[in-house]
């Protein structure tokens, strides 16, 4: 049982397929949690101010008698529990130096009445005093303070800009293995997250564009400008501001609205939304129609030479648009609006998911059949060459395993995508698809976890593949891939 932004219903009702580029219909989700957020910026000093209010549902079947909520800013202050980047990357993520950050909280209250709160590293824990029985609502409030360190790193600024990726502070899933309060990890995403409804309000100094998902509503007053947003049935709330942005915009045959945000005098800007139009086309056609009416792609500054994935926003990373001859990343953060904001997944368990069966379905965007093949048998065996050389090798292995970045993209990425490249050649192309479509069917805006996956491929395959799932997850070695 899932406590705060599930669906409580009918599978039929929960799982009913978009059929436009429209949010769903509040209709089809009466019981996902909502975030209202006001956000006072001060760019110059790089501060954080607002208020934070989360209304939250116990679906579980018990009483709910305290809220945790993450906080993964304080990954990055200066008395965090654990390192939340490896050494490796440590000058890409600190180019002037390592400095810190955090976010502390006030005036914390449910229902109005002043609650009792401990933060803990990245976890805020607030006590209730009366203990909220299943299926009844209540309503968290807290002020929040923050401070965004200079860094290439999900959320972070320089001397102009400012993007937060995973900074609001989230509920925490509860569901048969408890609250899930794990570490920020230095590798992959250490996120997870229920799909909830959000209205935020932020408010900077008005030379500064800030770009967020779905289409913004904007005013001005006394040297400052108020962006508001509504996003409904996503993952997680991330946005960027800058007052070097220019935007480019474009409309897909879907009637999506792309708008690209960059502060680099790139030239690759209509190159770059007519790959997120095409790809955008792509991952619909395949898997399901996306179900937003906008995606925004903005333009900040990672330690990776790609990008980072939001429901409704891409991050690109600035060197990566000035730097790189191949702009295929863009095409898979675009998969993910599927593969872990869409469909919901433990990225932290069970990256491979979200991981791996986005980079296989990403193959068929550029590959045909026989590239295809050419090219998984090419990767296999290059990872067969070192898979008793990488600790952990398996499937099954989560993030506060790995000890480098290396390792935990050839497991999850590479190790995930040829398991579905096996699986493809397995059932064969139409079951395969037919199997994307069905899980995305199922599991649209809930959560799915490996059993699900396995579940919904032996449904539409009529083939026992417990044994295949079980060599490729949890065996050392690699299986055959065909």
């Amino acid at each position: 049982m899932i406590a705060g932004c599930s669906f409580i219903g009918t599978p039929e009702s929960a799982t009913a397929p978009v059929q436009t580029a429209e949010y769903l219909p509040s209709s089809v989700s009466p019981r996902y949690c909502e975030y209202t957020v006001k956000l006072d910026i001060q760019p110059s000093e790089r501060i954080v101010t607002g208020v934070e209010r989360i209304k939250i549902i116990n679906t579980t079947n018990q009483l709910l008698d305290k809220i945790y909520i993450n906080a993964p800013l304080n990954a990055f202050s200066e008395d965090a529990e654990a390192q939340p980047v490896f050494n490796e990357f440590m000058e890409k993520v600190y180019p002037e130096g390592v400095n810190y950050g955090y976010i502390k909280f006030s005036n914390v209250s449910v229902d109005g009445d002043k609650a009792d709160f401990n933060l803990e590293d990245t976890v805020l824990i607030v006590d209730l005093a009366d203990a909220v029985p299943p299926n009844e609502w209540t309503e968290l409030k807290m002020e929040l303070e923050a401070k965004i360190p200079i860094m290439n790193h999900r959320t972070g600024s320089d001397e102009d800009s400012m993007w937060f990726g995973n900074f609001l502070p989230a509920l925490a899933v509860y569901d048969d293995d408890g609250w899930h309060t794990d570490s920020y990890y230095p590798v992959g995403d250490p996120f997870f997250r229920e799909a909830a409804n959000f209205s935020v309000s932020i408010t900077a100094p008005q030379e500064y564009t800030v770009a967020g998902p779905g289409i913004p509503a904007t005013y001005e007053k006394d040297g400052k400008k108020t962006t508001e947003f509504t996003a409904k049935l996503a993952r997680g709330f991330a946005f960027t501001l800058s007052r070097r942005y220019t935007s480019e915009s474009l409309i897909s045959p879907s009637n999506i609205e792309i708008n690209l945000y960059t502060f680099s005098n790139t030239a690759r800007k209509a190159e770059l939304l007519d790959l997120a139009s095409r790809s955008l086309e792509y991952f619909s056609d395949r898997i399901g129609s996306y179900p937003y009416s906008q995606l925004t792609i903005a333009e900040t500054r990672l330690f990776n030479k790609g990008g980072m994935e939001y429901p409704g926003v891409i991050f690109i990373d600035s060197n990566f648009l000035a730097e790189s001859d191949n702009l295929e990343s863009v095409t898979h953060e675009i998969g993910h609006q599927w593969f872990y904001n869409i469909i919901g997944n433990n990225q932290i368990d069970d990256a491979w998911m979200d991981e791996g069966l986005d980079s296989f379905v990403q193959e068929g965007f550029l590959l045909n059949d026989a590239e295809l093949d050419e090219k998984m048998q090419m990767e296999y065996a290059d990872l067969k060459a070192v898979i008793s050389q990488i600790k952990p090798n398996t499937l099954d292995s989560g993030l506060g395993e790995f000890k480098n970045w290396l390792d935990y993209y050839n497991i999850h990425y590479l190790r995930g995508k040829l398991m579905f490249y096996s699986l493809y050649k397995k059932i064969g192309k139409t079951d395969f698809d037919s199997f994307l479509v069905e899980y995305n069917r199922r599991f649209t805006f809930r959560m799915a976890y490996p059993n699900d996956l396995i579940q919904t491929a032996e449904d539409v395959s009529g083939s026992d593949l417990s044994a295949f799932f079980n060599d490729w997850i949890n065996n050392p070695e690699l299986p055959p891939l065909i």
